[in-house]
């Protein structure tokens, strides 16, 4: 069955005949594992994801599987609802009124709306009159806003006041006229859902930039996956935030600790419902938000489960893991 699964996904890789004959002569020589480090490497190659962006859109993000992607923006006071996966096919745009002062939000009160990427964690049916009929909560503060210090909490996705037309701000969330939020309601699967707050409209990603990001992402998990060390050490930045709280050096101790005791071992490392999407922020960063849901096995030790990475852009188009 997996040299099945192996020789259809060969058909995703093979740009050239003489590509192809390399694949054959390497199973008939040494059989499949080679053959799997071949196009693990085949992966973390910029080509082959501009391939794939041949007919995968990405003009907001990459998106392995349906994903409803809302993005807000503050300049333009529009919330609009996509159908992200291989094309974005928008489903819903509304009018939003958003926090009372300007600016990423800070502090508890500040009366500003935050400015980032957020998961929805769950839906509230009835919150209170002032909320209107439901509200979606969202998981602000998210590890990079507790990274810079900022704080507060409750920050929803609602509708305006019982009985109320017209508001002109918010304390901090996000509202909606009540008829386009039930709207809403009926085409949001909030579970699979990501909320992108800007500033401004997020500008359109041309694929040469989404490729080579996703070249990177499968180049960290080849060093990773073939257990090299000082290659996957590089694909971090010295800024790193790990775990948490812990800083570059811990991290390197760490990992270093972690790759001798699997030296010599067979890894499995699979990426599921992979996601990019660009990260909106007050530091003018050229940042990057990936999900996915990660399987690693080594070992004794087994992880299926979540997985997020903050990205950032060098200004020579370089990548760099700055929160993991």
């Amino acid at each position: 069955m997996i040299i099945v699964r192996l020789l259809f996904a060969l058909t995703l890789f093979l740009s050239s005949s003489l590509f192809a004959d390399t694949i054959v002569d390497t199973y008939r020589t040494k059989g499949i594992g080679p053959i799997e480090r071949m196009l693990d490497e085949r992966l973390s190659q910029p080509e082959y994801w501009l391939e794939v962006l041949k007919s995968h859109d990405s003009v907001y993000g990459y998106f392995d599987h349906e994903t409803d992607l809302l993005l807000c923006s503050k300049s333009d006071k529009i919330l609009k609802l996509y159908s992200a996966n291989s094309h974005f096919q928008l489903k819903q745009e509304a009018p939003i009124i958003m926090g009372k002062l300007p600016g990423d939000k800070q502090t508890e009160g500040d009366l500003r709306t935050p400015i980032g990427v957020y998961h929805i964690l769950s839906k509230k049916i009835n919150p209170g009159p002032e909320y209107g009929p439901l509200a979606f909560v969202t998981d602000y503060p998210n590890r990079y806003d507790m990274i810079l210090g900022k704080d507060g909490h409750g920050i929803w996705l609602h509708g305006y006041p019982l009985g109320c037309d017209d508001k002109e701000a918010t304390k901090g969330c996000i509202a909606m006229h009540n008829d386009a939020l039930e709207q809403l309601d009926k085409q949001l699967d909030f579970r699979r859902a990501l909320l992108i707050i800007s500033e401004h409209p997020i500008q359109k990603i041309s694929k040469e930039t989404m490729s080579r990001l996703l070249a990177f992402i499968y180049d960290w998990r080849y060093s990773w996956k073939y257990n090299d060390y000082n290659a996957y050490l590089r694909h971090y930045a010295p800024s790193l935030v790990f775990q948490g709280n812990k800083n570059f050096q811990e991290f390197k101790a760490y990992k270093k600790a972690v790759f001798e005791k699997n030296r010599g071992r067979k890894k499995i490392l699979r990426f599921f419902d992979l996601k990019v999407v660009p990260y909106p922020n007050a530091q003018n960063k050229k940042l990057w938000y990936a999900s996915m849901r990660e399987f690693y096995q080594s070992g004794g030790y087994r992880y299926d489960g979540p997985k997020e990475l903050l990205i950032e852009e060098l200004g020579d188009g370089r990548f760099q893991i700055v929160v993991e």
